[in-house]
């Protein structure tokens, strides 16, 4: 988990001062690594974030990137009065502020899901290129050709769950729990065999030649949606080495953890109205929904977790029960 920091009351105080925000305050005197700090003013809203110097040097070039490219409902980091977008936290970590929109999370509806597709797709038209731009530093996460090599952990893990953990339970949870570990170990297997056939090793070297870059984390509760209708994303560029499609299957993966199949069908074809996806493309994309990325996590906290009565808790079972069911939708689709 990351590890949260507390600010130093001067430094919030300098932070928000450097920028002469009116009647700013923090939300919280807390910043996780991983998110920010809401920030408010009488002039609007803001995030202060905190992070490496190299990772926030990283974020702001691609935010930077996309916005000298038309895309600019992105969060980048503002100029203080002394032109400071990045400022010193310590040797080895910054703070730095974004502007904020006060508008609602999109959800899963079919005017909403087709946006959000649309504006991805926006999003890496105006991304197009930027690997060559940042060439190779350091800080820029290398995932090139990984889904099978993940996919595949996940499988193992199923299986590790499956001996270690179902050998001690009582037999009510070892039928439940076995059950479980079938479904998400066929719909694992299932997805990990459609990668090769829909070509997933040409579509990865492509990315790794061309240095493609995803965004990472454009997921529905990142957006937002403005009053007269735009879309805006809320949280900084996490950008990693892998192809961009990457981020569509994650916006799907969001969607069908949701239970909607047609809703991750309306994401491929608001995607594709805007930059055309061959049909093994989306097939990529439907493997990487159908794989139970929660429903692995879900097993490994059995394991970390053998004495913990989850199986009265129906919310995880409501989850794998809906992602099963449109896993296997997704699947007749190709």
């Amino acid at each position: 988990m990351p590890t949260a920091r507390t600010l130093d009351p001067e430094l919030a105080a300098w932070c928000l001062h450097s920028f002469a925000f009116p009647k700013a305050r923090l939300v919280a005197n807390t910043v996780e690594t991983s998110g920010p700090c809401s920030v408010a003013a009488a002039d609007g809203r803001y995030q202060l974030w905190t992070a490496a110097k190299e990772v926030a040097g990283l974020r702001m070039a691609v935010a930077d990137y996309a916005a000298r490219h038309g895309f600019r409902r992105v969060p980048r980091p503002l100029s203080n009065l002394y032109h400071e977008r990045l400022i010193p936290v310590d040797e080895r970590t910054v703070a730095y502020i974004t502007l904020d929109w006060d508008a609602p999370a999109l959800e899963v509806t079919p005017t909403d899901v087709r946006d959000a597709a649309q504006n991805l797709a926006h999003l890496h038209a105006a991304l197009s290129g930027l690997g060559e731009t940042l060439g190779q530093p350091a800080v820029l996460r290398q995932r090139y050709g990984t889904w099978a090599s993940r996919f595949r952990r996940g499988v193992d893990a199923l299986a590790r769950v499956r001996v270690q953990l179902l050998a001690s339970d009582t037999v009510t949870r070892k039928r439940l729990r076995s059950d479980w570990l079938t479904r998400w170990t066929d719909l694992a297997e299932q997805a990990l065999e459609r990668l090769p056939r829909m070509g997933y090793d040409d579509v990865a070297e492509r990315a790794r030649r061309e240095r493609s870059v995803a965004w990472n984390g454009y997921r529905l509760a990142t957006l937002g949606r403005l009053a007269d209708g735009r879309i805006f994303t809320r949280v900084v560029a996490d950008p990693v080495g892998d192809d961009a499609l990457y981020d569509l299957a994650c916006l799907c993966r969001d969607i069908a953890e949701s239970g909607h199949a047609d809703g991750v069908e309306d994401a491929l074809a608001g995607y594709h109205a805007i930059r055309p996806l061959s049909p093994e493309q989306a097939g990529l994309v439907r493997a990487f929904a159908v794989y139970p990325h929660r429903g692995i996590a879900t097993a490994l906290g059995w394991l970390s977790q053998p004495g913990h009565a989850d199986d009265e808790d129906l919310s995880w079972r409501r989850t794998a029960e809906a992602h099963h069911n449109c896993a296997l939708r997704l699947l007749a689709n190709d």
